[in-house]
């Protein structure tokens, strides 16, 4: 029971610590959490499902023109076909936000 309490004190000084803390940028965001699937190449399964719905000039993320900051929120909160949903433990409202902006003013 002690180590149960010691772990929940442990976390609980974890998240406090990241409260004030600035959110990561978009482009690092991307990185941890969406590269794996959407970066190019046949052997990332977001960009060949991409590719296929849409086309090869659609596949990669970071190469595309016509997404907006709001369908990214829309698709990274509830997810879209195989892609998960990513709640707010995982990527903060405000790292969705530099996700998203990075995403469309990148280019």
């Amino acid at each position: 029971m002690r180590t149960l309490f010691a772990f929940i004190a442990m976390v609980l000084a974890g998240f406090s610590l990241n409260l004030g803390a600035e959110p990561a940028s978009g482009r690092h965001i991307f990185d941890q959490w969406c590269v794996h699937c959407h970066a190019a190449g046949p052997a990332n399964a977001g960009t060949v499902s991409l590719s296929r719905s849409r086309g090869a000039d659609y596949s990669i993320l970071t190469d595309r023109i016509d997404l907006t900051a709001a369908y990214i929120k829309v698709v990274v909160r509830t997810g879209i076909k195989q892609m998960p949903s990513f709640r707010l433990l995982e990527i903060s409202d405000e790292e969705l936000e530099s996700l998203a902006n990075y995403l469309t003013q990148h280019r």
